[in-house]
């Protein structure tokens, strides 16, 4: 069954939840990478994040009034979303090993660019993806009962 995002959204603002300290969620934070590192598994990446991040993403993400909403929100922001855009550029690829640290700065996540991106349409650069360069795509079968 699903709900309506209005109806999920209006709940949200009504139901209140016992206040999460800081420690647990810093234990959320380390549960959604494992989520996180489970989907990436699929492609051979693997994610190693510093004590220093996942402090800054928990610190980020703490909301004391709706609990690990924020938190969710901060790591789809702080983390999904630019690893995503990493691996669409080619800058992450299959079979990586993706260390993540919290920048100098302390303002932000530290991505590393393992490959040079993929040449656009209109650029010029010298790297084009190659068959190579992704293993090959898995066919998904269809079962009928």
């Amino acid at each position: 069954m699903s709900y309506p995002p209005e109806l999920i959204n209006r709940l949200d603002e009504l139901v209140v939840f016992n206040s999460l300290a800081k420690q647990s969620v810093r234990q959320i934070v380390d549960i959604r990478l494992h989520e996180l590192q489970a989907i990436l598994a699929d492609r051979r990446i693997t994610l190693e994040v510093t004590d220093k991040a996942k402090t800054w993403l928990a610190d980020q993400g703490y909301d004391s009034i709706y609990g690990a909403r924020a938190l969710n929100r901060t790591l789809a922001k702080q983390l999904r979303q630019p690893l995503a855009a990493a691996l669409l550029d080619g800058t992450i690829r299959d079979m990586d090993l993706v260390k993540i640290d919290l920048a100098p700065s302390g303002d932000q996540l530290e991505f590393p660019q393992l490959h040079p991106p993929y040449a656009s349409k209109d650029s010029h650069s010298s790297h084009t993806p190659k068959d190579n360069d992704h293993p090959p795509r898995k066919e998904l079968k269809v079962v009928s009962e």
